[in-house]
């Protein structure tokens, strides 16, 4: 009898410590994708800082365009 308890006892801490073990590993991957997602959001506010509105790349060219043909208006 006493054979069969501890036996229980000692399922029951293996079956505890595998869901501290995924709970641990679930937090992991959540951790992961959340870096992943700021390093996405990071690079996404990036590039729509280089990229300019059109009407902003039209007054850019034409200042350019200017500046190199002074009599073109």
């Amino acid at each position: 009898m006493a054979k069969k308890k501890d036996e229980k006892k000692q399922a029951k801490k293996e079956k505890e410590l595998k869901k501290a073990k995924k709970a641990k590993a679930a937090k992991k991957v959540k951790k992961a994708q959340k870096a992943k997602v700021a390093k996405k959001a990071k690079k996404s506010k990036k590039s729509d800082a280089k990229k300019l509105t059109k009407k902003q790349a039209k007054a850019k060219a034409a200042k350019k365009k200017k500046k190199s043909n002074p009599n073109v208006s």
